[in-house]
């Protein structure tokens, strides 16, 4: 059964390329979603609480592992 309102969490960007590894997104769209700082998505990615890779110092994270990542850090109304 689908979830209700399962549309994409984060926007769709026309200028994003879906490679056979899927989206990846920079830290600032990341924290623009997120509503935070680049810097505060830099240092959760650090820590290992924000799934994340680094290419040189720059972090890239997977579209998909962020939308799940929204997701389960979403609380469920009770009842």
């Amino acid at each position: 059964m689908p979830l209700p309102n399962a549309e994409p969490v984060l926007e769709e960007n026309p200028d994003l390329e879906l490679g056979p590894f899927g989206a990846k997104l920079l830290a600032v769209e990341v924290a623009k979603h997120l509503k935070v700082h680049p810097s505060t998505v830099h240092k959760m990615a650090k820590r290992g609480e924000l799934p994340g890779f680094k290419i040189g110092t720059e972090w890239r994270f997977d579209r998909g592992q962020i939308e799940e990542w929204i997701r389960s850090h979403t609380k469920k109304p009770e009842g």
